[in-house]
């Protein structure tokens, strides 16, 4: 019986043991996430999101394709992505995004790539202009900046009176799918 006694406390001592680390490793994983959706909310590493609500700024730009675009040619409703070349997200996001593009209605009208950097930035450029305008420009260029993207990738949905409508590090970002 001595035995069916130490066994029992032996156990109890673990268990409680056990339910003390597991509340501790519950509080730090609410901590851990609390801070990644401060980091997701300012864009990670110090980058951020467009304000939504926002009007975009002036710009006045040539696609790699020569045709100008600027502000005022951006309709309500067009989709607007920023990418960088060397940004592995932005690699991985490539494809959704294109995808994204053929099936909205308007064509390429309704929808705007920027490539921010222009290290390597032919072969992203390339497979974007397939579906959509492509802008390339330097780090802080007119179109980047007008929007107010510091981190890639980088979408917005544009609503009525230049505002952005919606914005996000992912196309899901993007809830309300165009109304035309």
């Amino acid at each position: 019986m001595p035995y069916l006694i130490a066994a029992v406390v032996v156990l109890s001592v673990f268990c409680g043991l056990n339910l003390l680390l597991m509340l501790a490793m519950v509080r730090r994983l609410r901590e851990h996430t609390q801070k990644l959706a401060e980091l997701a909310g300012s864009g990670g590493g110090g980058g951020r999101l467009p304000v939504v609500g926002s009007t975009i700024g002036h710009f006045d730009v040539l696609t790699i394709d020569h045709e100008a675009v600027s502000r005022y040619m951006l309709e309500p409703d067009t989709v607007v992505g920023f990418f960088s070349p060397g940004c592995e997200p932005c690699r991985t996001s490539l494809p959704e995004f294109v995808e994204h593009v053929r099936a909205l209605p308007g064509g390429r009208d309704r929808a705007l790539a920027v490539v921010v950097g222009t290290d390597g930035s032919d072969a992203m450029a390339g497979e974007l202009a397939q579906v959509t305008r492509v802008i390339v420009e330097d780090h802080g260029g007119p179109v980047a900046t007008a929007f107010g993207v510091t981190a890639f990738p980088t979408f917005c949905l544009l609503g009525g009176g230049h505002a952005i409508a919606a914005a996000g590090f992912g196309l899901s970002a993007l809830t309300d799918p165009i109304a035309v």
